[in-house]
């Protein structure tokens, strides 16, 4: 509880912590005359405010489960932001590569949540290396506030079966032999070593 003093009719509170709620009472103070003493009046009714929310700070510790790293899915787990200041969802951003920027460009993905972590992105393509993070996010009226990127964490899916390989063809056709030839497999959702 805090108690402060104001000479008119309206006072400034400042350094309040964001998407916090304070409890309040106004009364008054007059001095009796002729002498240092001085009367309280009434307090007013308690009433409360909530400061508005602010962008969250990143959140931390970005992880990947690897036991759930699949050919088509991955696990990522992460602990809230320091500073929620409103938090109630998360944006999870993921491309193909490896990335040490968090850049939201044309082929980024992106997935929003407002369960808690761990949280499973699902679709992915075999064999591929992906780079991910996550942004904490408040809503508030019509605007979004989004914090920093967390951390950045760099998997490659684990390998698949591949697909058939493409546009096969018989050459050199002979009584007793024939060469066949085709090309590689157009996903090989891995490093393909031989042929059957």
């Amino acid at each position: 509880k805090k108690s402060i003093i104001s000479t008119s009719t309206s006072i400034l509170l400042t350094d309040l912590k964001p998407h916090t709620s304070y409890t309040y009472t106004v009364r008054a103070l007059v001095t009796k005359r002729g002498c240092l003493q001085y009367l309280w009046g009434k307090e007013t009714i308690e009433k409360t405010f909530t400061t508005r929310q602010a962008k969250p700070s990143p959140p931390q510790n970005l992880s990947l489960i690897k036991k759930r790293l699949t050919s088509d899915s991955v696990t990522v787990d992460w602990q809230s932001p320091v500073f929620p200041n409103g938090c109630n969802s998360y944006v999870i951003y993921y491309r193909v590569g490896s990335y040490t920027v968090a850049t939201v460009t044309e082929d980024t993905k992106q997935e929003f949540t407002s369960a808690l972590p761990p949280y499973t992105l699902y679709g992915l393509q075999p064999f591929t290396s992906y780079t991910v993070w996550v942004q904490a996010v408040n809503n508030e009226r019509s605007s979004t506030l989004e914090s920093e990127p967390s951390n950045l964490e760099t998997f490659k899916t684990l390998t698949d079966a591949p697909s058939q390989p493409q546009k096969i063809q018989v050459l050199n056709k002979t009584s007793t032999s024939v060469r066949l030839q085709w090309r590689p497999p157009l996903h090989p959702n891995g490093i393909v070593v031989q042929y059957n």
